[in-house]
């Protein structure tokens, strides 16, 4: 099953442009929209973005519902040695073929992960993927699903409850 979320790299597709993010509020308020007058929508958002959307910050275990591949090897590195994995604390990013290094850290191209600060890794590692990656296109998202939904009636709902408003998915 496809989850639909936000895709961190909406501003390097030339349709939309310098107004990738009014896109994802304009978004934003067509789901509040369609949550308001009890309309079903037809895509399943990712629980990791239900949670952005109920205001919540995301932590490890909700990178499973992103990038299950990326959780099951920060759980790997979790229980084994970082020793011979050659890992740093950045990142790279593919954005159309134009590939970036992004540090996790200030510097992090340049610190190896060891044995001592794998759990750090790992920690900032799930940040990046569940909420600075995305960061820009979820605010935009938010900002125009609470112009027309209060945010104080969507936080009485757990992530959960809230996938079932939006898409009637079942219990």
């Amino acid at each position: 099953h496809e989850f639909t979320y936000p895709n961190p790299t909406s501003f390097a597709n030339p349709n939309f442009g310098e107004q990738h993010l009014a896109y994802f509020q304009f978004v934003g308020m067509v789901v509040g929209k369609c949550l308001y007058d009890g309309i079903i929508l037809e895509p399943q958002f990712a629980n990791f973005f239900l949670r952005k959307l109920l205001g919540y910050r995301n932590f490890v275990d909700d990178l499973s519902s992103l990038d299950p591949e990326v959780y099951k090897n920060l759980l790997y590195l979790k229980k084994n040695s970082a020793s011979g994995l050659g890992l740093t604390f950045s990142v790279a990013r593919d954005t159309f073929g134009d590939s970036k290094v992004v540090d996790l850290v200030p510097n992090g191209s340049n610190i190896a992960v060891t044995d001592e600060n794998r759990l750090r890794f790992i920690y900032e590692m799930a940040d990046f993927k569940l909420n600075r990656e995305i960061a820009p296109q979820s605010k935009a998202f938010v900002a125009g699903l609470n112009s027309v939904i209060k945010p104080d009636w969507l936080r009485m709902f757990e992530a959960e409850e809230l996938d079932r408003l939006v898409s009637r998915t079942p219990v």
